[in-house]
């Protein structure tokens, strides 16, 4: 595979790139550019289209980066909107290990700015303030659990991304949605006993 270094204003979004780059997510791209440069280059395929890495590419021209490594794609046009969509979906499919995350990235915490990771603060705080050895106290394991939550990676990731784009804690998201749902369930009652 061989790289090529190309002035980013000769490249171009790809017309059918089915990824979306809010503002949000390219100032957060341009923050990791900024701190640790380009370390994987783009993906280009026919007519100077980006195939990956289109939310670098704005983000690079956002903060006037002006040329960019790339690696030129031999795909017909049918593969380089698969590649494309592939790319994406295969890093959706994969998960944090909090308890590692929060291990290493709890001694930097104050001697480094942690927005680079792409994580707020809000969303780091409750993973190192867990204690991960062991159990929540009051919670045991087998039939009698009690005080204890467990999310499927399915519903993690949707409350997740709620807490992102509401900018609130995850914590507060479920709280919000438990207090929602007994509303529900109330006037469930309320309906049955009418």
């Amino acid at each position: 595979m061989q790289t090529e270094l190309v002035l980013i204003k000769t490249l171009r979004p790809h017309p059918k790139n089915s990824r979306v780059h809010d503002q949000e997510n390219i100032n957060t791209i341009a923050t990791s550019l900024e701190k640790f440069g380009q370390q994987t280059p783009l993906v280009v395929g026919r007519d100077n289209f980006v195939i990956k890495g289109c939310g670098t590419m704005l983000a690079m021209k956002q903060i006037g980066i002006r040329r960019a490594e790339i690696v030129r794609a031999n795909l017909s046009p049918e593969d380089e909107t698969l590649f494309a969509i592939a790319d994406n979906r295969t890093g959706d499919l994969s998960r944090f290990d909090f308890a590692t995350m929060a291990e290493v990235l709890k001694p930097l915490r104050g001697l480094v700015d942690l927005n680079v990771t792409g994580f707020k603060e809000f969303e780091l705080a409750p993973l190192f303030d867990a204690d991960w050895s062991k159990p929540p106290e009051g919670s045991v394991d087998g039939e009698g659990m009690k005080n204890r939550v467990v999310f499927s990676k399915e519903e993690w990731d949707l409350l997740s991304t709620i807490s992102t784009r509401c900018d609130k804690p995850v914590r507060e998201v479920i709280l919000l949605a438990c207090r929602q749902y007994l509303r529900y369930l109330n006037k469930l009652k309320g309906a049955f006993n009418g």
